[in-house]
């Protein structure tokens, strides 16, 4: 029996180097990647395909760039965001805002979604910095991984880094605009259109962004949103702006005429070839 203990011992220890180095023996994150070097968790977008959403918002109109706090118009679009994330198709589950400073300052982010959390119920996380991708990422991979759909305001300088960390490369914000929406799932952008806040927005009512022909992802005239390689297979392909190029229009149009008259020569090609035949 003694005889035997070693042996033994060497079996035990090969069935677990064996369980350990399996997938089942590594508690992974079906939403991360392998570990990066630090040990800080990499998003892995062909394995980030559970059904929430992180939607993806700027806050809301700000009162002067040196004053904390948003202006009336601000106000009124965090009102309106009770009805745009509250309920139907983009109803969020959980929402995030950075975390503000005692006196006030960078409180933007969270003032516009506190209406919807107060009407809604649900929780606004405000446990990460302006410039913390790395802890948004964890958050929202947690949420979104429990089925969740996320709502995140915050400024719009610091969303391009927050876009980086969830897989979408290229992301970029028209300074210009406080209505833009970020659909993002699996890594991947699915849809950038308006909040469509009445009294704010009318300009963009039905508005979505598009891949130009050139294969760059582009908000009609108005710059580039989102670089090609990070929108979802078949995204943005279809979906025209009201501001979409006129002349695009008329190029398809053209296209189309030619096509018409290219079937009509050929037609007329083919019975001149039958009375030729037989003349003949």
């Amino acid at each position: 029996m003694l005889a035997r203990a070693p042996l033994l011992a060497l079996v035990l220890l090969a069935s677990l180097v064996v369980a350990l180095s399996s997938p089942l023996g590594s508690a992974q994150h079906p939403f991360l990647g392998a570990a990066a070097p630090h040990g800080e968790p990499t998003f892995d977008a062909e394995a980030s395909t559970g059904p929430g959403w992180v939607y993806l918002i700027r806050h809301g109109e700000k009162v002067k760039a040196d004053r904390p706090g948003l202006s009336a118009d601000g106000r009124r679009r965090a009102k309106c965001l009770r009805k745009v994330f509250g309920k139907g198709p983009l109803k969020a589950d959980y929402a995030m805002a950075q975390a503000y400073k005692s006196h006030g300052r960078r409180r933007r982010a969270y003032e516009t979604l506190e209406p919807l959390a107060k009407r809604t119920g649900i929780p606004l996380d405000t446990s990460c910095q302006r410039d913390d991708p790395v802890c948004v990422r964890k958050v929202l991979l947690r949420e979104t991984a429990a089925g969740r759909n996320v709502v995140l305001s915050w400024e719009h300088a610091a969303l391009t880094p927050i876009a980086r960390q969830l897989g979408v490369h290229g992301l970029a914000w028209d300074g210009a605009r406080f209505d833009i929406i970020y659909h993002i799932r699996g890594g991947k952008v699915h849809r950038i259109d308006s909040e469509e806040c009445s009294g704010l927005d009318e300009e963009w009512f039905g508005w979505h962004a598009k891949k130009s022909r050139s294969g760059r992802g582009r908000g009609g005239s108005h710059g580039l949103l989102v670089d090609d390689e990070s929108w979802a297979e078949g995204a943005g392909e279809r979906l025209a702006d009201h501001t979409a190029d006129a002349s695009e229009e008329v190029e398809d149009e053209d296209d189309d005429e030619d096509e018409a008259s290219t079937a009509l020569f050929e037609l007329l090609a083919d019975d001149d070839d039958d009375d030729d035949t037989l003349e003949e």
